[in-house]
Parts: structure tokens; C-alpha cells; sequence
């Protein structure tokens, strides 16, 4: 059980917050489609503190889905001898390695609603090499997975 769940982990993460990843890129190219970007850095707001208000909005809803997610594996016993607060550590490492994902892709993009679509499905592909390296970590020497 605990190899089937060490491998479809990573996958059910990576599914379960596409759309949070979506909707949060979304909203970030929106602003500079729409250039309220801009019109926020006319009246003063240095761009530190724009980009920290979207990290903290972003931030805020994945920690919400990480504390229901750990209580989902703890009380429905899929991690019986794990720590919560490790699991709830680890997790939110995760939502912000993936607010920070959001932020790169959204760079790459200047309209709203392309950025959306092809927002998740970058995200999605992203997640790929870890299938391989997976699939192939008895064949694969250490150099090619700490390039992967």
C-alpha cells in the first residue's frame, strides 16, 4: 500500500490543484492584460509588494486544501504513522513551490484566458519527468536523475 500511495501521491497533488493553478494565473496575466499593473505602480505600489499580495492570496486557499488534505489522509487512516504537522509542513512547501511555478509560467503569457488553458496543461507536463524517473530509477544512473 505504501508504494502504490509513494507513487500516486505526486499525481492526485498535481491534479488536485490544476485548477487552483489555472484560476491563479489566470489572475495574474489578467492584471497585465488589463494594466492594472501599471496603474497600481503610477499611484506608488512598488512591485515587491504587488507580487507579495498575490502570493499571499494565492497562498491562503492552498493552505486551506493542504489542512483538509491532511486531515483527510490522518483521519481516513492512509497515513497512520505520519505526523500532521510534518505532512502539513511538506505540503505547504509545496504551495509555495507551486505559487512560485504560477508566477514563471504566468510570464509567459499576455492574454488571460490562453494563459488559463495552456497555464494547467504546462503545469501538467512539468510533472511528467517525475513519472519517468520513477518508472526508470533502476535503469537511470544518479547523474540523469539529479539532472531530471
Amino acid at each position: 500500500f505504501l508504494r502504490v500511495m509513494s507513487r500516486s501521491m505526486p499525481l492526485f497533488m498535481t491534479l488536485a490543484w490544476m485548477y487552483s493553478v489555472a484560476i491563479i494565473i489566470k489572475g495574474v496575466v489578467y492584471e497585465k492584460e488589463a494594466r492594472l499593473k501599471e496603474t497600481m505602480r503610477i499611484m506608488g505600489l512598488d512591485n515587491g509588494i504587488l507580487w507579495l499580495s498575490w502570493f499571499i492570496s494565492s497562498l491562503i486557499p492552498l493552505l486551506i486544501s493542504a489542512a483538509l488534505l491532511v486531515l483527510i489522509l490522518k483521519m481516513g487512516n492512509l497515513l497512520p504513522y505520519s505526523d500532521p504537522g510534518v505532512v502539513y509542513l511538506f505540503l505547504a512547501s509545496f504551495a509555495v513551490v507551486t505559487i512560485m511555478q504560477c508566477f514563471l509560467i504566468s510570464t509567459l503569457f499576455s492574454r488571460a484566458n490562453l494563459a488559463a488553458a495552456c497555464g494547467g496543461i504546462i503545469y501538467f507536463t512539468l510533472y511528467l519527468p517525475y513519472v519517468l524517473c520513477v518508472a526508470w530509477q533502476d535503469y537511470v544512473g544518479f547523474g540523469a536523475k539529479v539532472v531530471v
